[in-house]
């Protein structure tokens, strides 16, 4: 069985390398090995002795000007390709997206990586699509991990979805509402789908001990609140600069509360090397800056869980930074920036722990911070107890090829 996964990122998001991670895993588990896997990566190669890593399509060497214009030219012999079925075109390809096109017609099964990235805050969707529209084309078995779907507004992305997805052999929603998303608003028939959990939380990762987070700081016994943070641009929003401030600004209100009245310090974890400018504004708008540090480390996804997990308590907005913490029992409150959150916080029981990022609800966040501080041992505990039972209540990727995929492949 040959196997590509495409859609997947790299290692500067450490969510994303953890997914995909356990996506590997997941195949191999079913399938095997002998050379037969590879990854379309956005970045980097996957350090796995055998998985090939490709480059994604449409990424090409050059830079500025003259990249944006290799780039069409890929793309556009992508398309035109895909269009008319003939993968002659695809000779006239760079070397290096050539291997990539040739890798995905050359297998049995293509597997769409998980993460959350077929919605339209921006126009990379088309890309992820792309990377599945090629091989429906060609009569290739797709599965789509688990991940979420939407929200798409826009009439052409609609029916773009919904042409590509429908050609899909089975797919894997992580949350309630993908589920709903692609049924009720794109029509796609829900006998080839189902609900997943999202796959981080059956990633067990090996124990690493690092260094104490504390001792960033000058008073070493003072309770650590992890953070992270996430350079949001609001889309489809007319006043998203005014939104991006009010986001800073209340979580800066957040961490100012607990510093005081629970005299923490804040420690921001860096698991999308993107944000660091969004954390650097929020030390400015925190009154109490020498009590809080921003950890600029690019770590192993190992490392970074090793190290969330000295928190005592977690506010996190990247949503894997917060599976990392529930994973180790930390009690967490999570700012939503998608609708994944909103829903996958529900299904754990923990939908009260959730702050919406676009109506940032400051009394709200200071209630729940304060409920968990009344009795942080019992917090701790019912995390671990939640996530226990979702694991309990939700099939894993490896459950779904066994079941479903393996056989119809």
């Amino acid at each position: 069985m040959k196997v590509t996964v495409v859609n997947a990122y790299g290692h500067s998001n450490r969510g994303d390398s953890v997914l995909l991670s356990e996506c590997i895993n997941d195949i191999m588990e079913s399938y095997g090995t002998n050379g037969s896997l590879s990854v379309l990566l956005h970045e980097g190669q996957v350090n796995h002795p055998n998985v090939h890593s490709c480059r994604r399509l449409g990424n090409v060497s050059q830079s500025g000007l003259l990249g944006m214009l290799v780039r069409i030219y890929v793309l556009s012999l992508l398309i035109v390709g895909a269009i008319f079925r003939n993968s002659k075109i695809f000779s006239f390809l760079p070397s290096s997206q050539k291997l990539s096109v040739v890798r995905i017609l050359e297998s049995d099964l293509i597997v769409s990586a998980p993460g959350g990235y077929i919605h339209d805050t921006n126009m990379a969707y088309y890309i992820a699509l792309l990377h599945l529209w090629i091989p429906v084309r060609f009569g290739r078995s797709v599965v789509l991990a688990p991940q979420s779907y939407g929200p798409i507004k826009s009439r052409f992305g609609k029916w773009l979805t919904k042409y590509t997805l429908s050609r899909a052999t089975f797919i894997c929603c992580r949350e309630q509402y993908s589920f709903d998303f692609l049924v009720k608003d794109l029509g796609l028939n829900k006998e080839r789908m189902c609900i997943t959990g999202d796959s981080a939380f059956w990633n067990i990762l090996p124990k690493i001990e690092t260094p104490s987070i504390r001792n960033v700081f000058k008073d070493k016994a003072r309770p650590v609140v992890g953070v992270t943070v996430v350079g949001w641009t609001f889309p489809g929003k007319s006043n998203s600069d005014e939104l991006y401030t009010a986001y800073l600004k209340s979580f800066a209100c957040i961490l100012d509360y607990v510093i005081r009245r629970y005299k923490c310090n804040v420690y921001v974890f860096n698991q999308v090397d993107d944000d660091l400018e969004t954390a650097d504004l929020l030390q400015g708008s925190v009154l109490e800056k020498d009590s809080l540090y921003i950890d600029r480390a690019t770590d192993s996804a190992e490392i970074l869980r090793s190290k969330i997990s000295q928190s005592t308590v977690f506010i996190g907005t990247r949503f894997h930074s917060c599976i990392f913490s529930m994973m180790e029992g930390t009690p967490t409150i999570a700012i939503s920036y998608l609708p994944k959150t909103e829903f996958i916080m529900k299904e754990l029981g923990l939908l009260n722990r959730v702050i919406d990022i676009d109506d940032f609800d400051i009394v709200k966040a200071k209630k729940e911070v304060d409920l968990i501080f009344c009795d942080v041992d019992k917090a701790r505990t019912d995390m671990l107890s939640k996530i226990s039972l979702y694991r309990q209540a939700n099939k894993n990727f490896a459950r779904v090829i066994a079941e479903v995929i393996g056989s119809a492949s």
